[in-house]
């Protein structure tokens, strides 16, 4: 049902590690194993002869040992996320997280971030096949606009077998009747993501105890949040009211100790304490499912791991605290310098104009009065004309009359290298060229403008 039996099924007929563990379970029950990738399932015959019961012994043995087989292989699939839901809130990613012991990992697209046209948005999911399968499920109601929520219980409390849980069963029946949705879906196998990379690798990885505690999960789903969540609320209500002693709930302070590594921690707790643990981000509490000395003594060690994180999440945060602390002060210096730096480039600017400036006041005449505007216009064709000077912004200065040109000569106003022209008035302004350096003008006798 969950989409990955060819799969799976491949695997076990290949020549991996699961086709191994496969053919030694041929060998060991002496029992013919034929995967059917067609209607996706398993065979299983007794070889030999022997009597009825231990045949069917032998065949439940088989059966066991290739369920477990199949509960310790890891899959992956991609779950396309509608622009709708562009960029995905962080609670969706908890929430699969959190109750399907996957690893969501959403690419590029999906958190918003800028890619290349053409790039869909979408979440990987990894982990057994039916964490893969529920969470894409759960994902698709949340990217329709549904609210989610989740409860843990007890597996025969979900099915009805135990005592009292057949009112358990038939009220969940019952809110399935008021717009709600509510799926009693069997816990998924909570796979090591590290150790399968271990069993690619070649590697035998450590065999972790056993939890003999079996749960489901009792989904509930519906677009009224309100709604969603009370249901939730009368849930978890009734089984503490039907199975006191089963049933706990701590209040946590961090939930990054018991959600970092994959649930290594939690998944290491629970093994050894008997019992069933489940994180819930958005309530930021650990729900507990076991039998009664398991559930009390989970929750002394909760609060005792949640003390522990307290502690570190309190160093973290000091370390996290500093480090941004030094972070701004080397910020700061480096502002501080580059201010400084800019400032004397600045000055240095300043300095250079105004040396450029005094330079220039100091090798170049002073602006004189334009000699056309106070002599009146010289009609005589046999007057040689006035003179012209292009000064260091390459601005043609004049016209200025000969007695005027020498008085600035003589005073050392003119560099050797000015431009010079002199034009009659009446044909207009000099071109360029009319112009020659001053130095081609000057004789050792007498002065260019006398």
């Amino acid at each position: 049902g969950t989409g990955f039996g060819e799969l799976l099924l491949s695997r076990l007929a290949g020549r991996g590690q699961a086709g191994q563990v496969f053919k030694q379970i041929r060998q060991k029950h002496n029992v013919l194993l034929q995967a059917n990738l067609e209607r996706k399932t398993i065979r299983i015959m007794a070889l030999g002869e022997a009597e009825e019961g231990s045949v069917s012994k032998t065949l439940q043995a088989a059966k066991a040992e290739v369920l477990e087989v199949l509960d310790t292989q890891v899959v992956q699939k991609s779950v396309e996320v509608p622009r709708s839901a562009v960029p995905v809130p962080v609670e969706f990613l908890h929430l699969v997280s959190d109750y399907n012991s996957v690893g969501p990992v959403p690419n590029e697209a999906a958190l918003g971030g800028e890619v290349e046209s053409g790039v869909v948005p979408e979440i990987c999911l990894r982990g057994h096949a039916e964490s893969v399968w529920q969470a894409s499920v759960v994902l698709e109601r949340l990217f329709e606009g549904q609210s989610v929520v989740c409860v843990q219980v007890h597996l025969d409390h979900g099915n009805g077998r135990a005592k009292g849980a057949a009112s358990f069963t038939a009220r969940l029946k019952q809110l399935g009747s008021k717009g709600l949705v509510v799926e009693n879906w069997k816990s998924p196998k909570d796979v090591n993501l590290d150790e399968d990379d271990q069993r690619q690798a070649g590697q035998e990885p450590e065999k972790s105890e056993k939890n003999a505690v079996a749960t489901s999960r009792v989904w509930i789903f519906g677009p009224d949040a309100g709604k969603v969540h009370e249901a939730q609320e009368e849930v978890q209500r009734m089984l503490t009211l039907l199975f006191p002693q089963q049933y706990g709930k701590v209040s946590i302070r961090h939930a990054r100790p018991w959600s970092d590594n994959r649930y290594a921690l939690l998944k290491s707790r629970q093994a050894h304490w008997g019992c069933k643990l489940l994180l819930d981000r958005r309530n930021m509490l650990i729900s507990i499912c076991g039998s009664g000395d398991a559930v009390k003594r989970a929750k002394e060690l909760v609060q005792e791991v949640d003390e522990e994180a307290a502690e570190s999440e309190a160093a973290r945060l000091a370390e996290e605290k500093a480090r941004k602390e030094e972070e701004e002060r080397a910020a700061a210096a480096r502002s501080e310098a580059e201010r400084l730096a800019a400032e004397a480039e600045a000055a240095a600017r300043a300095f250079a104009a105004d040396a450029e400036e005094q330079w220039r006041q100091r090798e170049a005449p002073a602006r004189a009065p334009r000699w056309a505007d106070e002599v009146s216009p010289l009609d005589d064709p046999c007057y040689g004309g006035v003179w012209y000077y292009v000064d260091d912004s390459y601005t043609i200065q004049g016209p200025f009359p000969d007695e005027l040109m020498e008085q600035w000569y003589l005073e050392d106003w003119f560099p050797s290298y000015v431009p010079v022209a002199k034009k009659h008035p009446r044909d207009g302004l000099p071109g360029l060229h009319d112009f020659v350096p001053l130095s081609a003008l000057e004789s050792r006798y007498r002065s260019p403008f006398s």
